[in-house]
């Protein structure tokens, strides 16, 4: 199982050419400011010092004069990111015990005032102490395109966000000046984790969750409206000809397809055929190649 969606179910595409790697993706962005955390999670330090902390990336980032606290926009976007959207919003089972707004009222607090409390309520103190997990050795980021992000923490100005083809997250990306990249790392990157860059926005009342069966973790697709779980994606349409499911045992967690003509079977994170390469170029999809080092 893939640890997000950001390239779907999509097939990877590559070739190698001696010490060089050529990718298929599509190009998100380049980086516009980047911060590192300092001293998050070690031993001695005090939680209202990581509070501190973590203000002092984000007003390196933001504004903090801008941050509009009153629509909470730029509060929910910030919460999802330093979280890595790891919250119970992308949970159908409540395994995890942070929800966005609990979270969404800690930053508003925490970034609309100068005075940090050395006292916490437990509530206060788990946000903290999760957001400290995740960014830990990361660097916050903000796009020249707008986006925000969480990523390895030498990430810099002028390196490139993509969306690799079979990838579950998306790619930090340096350009070396020589027509290829170097690669950082992967990267959150908030708006681009459940297929976006390929398939576009997710229908509206329709979200990724994470459902959790006994030991069995997969993707799921939950229509808040009608209450209807379901693996399929709703943004792709039917299967392509020849391409049909095969059923088995398994498949409330995943779907098997097997090509009528061919023969050629795909089982679990084997692809979708619906995001090869030449279906994704029929529906446009800018994609590029990408020569990595």
């Amino acid at each position: 199982m893939r640890r997000q969606l950001a390239s779907g179910e999509s097939i990877a595409v590559n070739r190698h050419e001696g010490s060089k790697l050529t990718v298929l993706g599509i190009a998100v962005g380049t980086v516009a400011r980047a911060e590192r955390f300092e001293s998050l999670g070690l031993l001695g330090t005090s939680l209202s010092s990581q509070a501190a902390e973590i203000r002092r990336v984000v007003s390196c980032i933001l504004e903090l004069s801008c941050v509009n606290l009153a629509t909470r926009k730029d509060i929910i976007i910030l919460s999802r990111t330093l979280l890595a959207n790891r919250l119970n919003e992308r949970r159908y089972s409540k395994y995890h015990n942070l929800n966005l707004a609990e979270t969404q009222e800690y930053m508003a607090s925490l970034l609309g005032s100068n005075i940090i409390s050395e006292f916490m309520n437990k509530k206060a103190t788990n946000i903290l102490e999760n957001i400290c997990y995740y960014c830990r050795g990361r660097a916050l980021y903000i796009m020249k395109e707008g986006h925000f992000g969480l990523a390895p923490r030498n990430i810099q100005p002028g390196d490139v966000v993509a969306v690799l083809l079979g990838s579950g997250l998306p790619a930090a990306l340096r350009p070396t000046g020589h027509g290829t990249r170097q690669v950082l790392g992967q990267t959150y990157l908030d708006g681009f984790t459940e297929g976006e860059s390929i398939l576009g926005p997710l229908p509206d009342d329709v979200r990724v969750v994470m459902n959790y069966n006994g030991a069995t973790q997969y993707w799921a697709y939950l229509n808040d409206k009608t209450g209807v779980l379901d693996i399929e994606d709703p943004r792709l349409g039917p299967l392509p000809s020849p391409w049909t499911r095969k059923k088995h045992s398994k498949d409330i967690y995943w779907t098997w397809y097997i090509n009528t003509e061919t023969g050629e079977e795909r089982g679990e994170n084997a692809g979708d055929p619906r995001l090869g390469r030449d279906e994704l170029l029929k529906r446009l999809v800018p994609l590029r190649e990408f020569v990595l080092v």
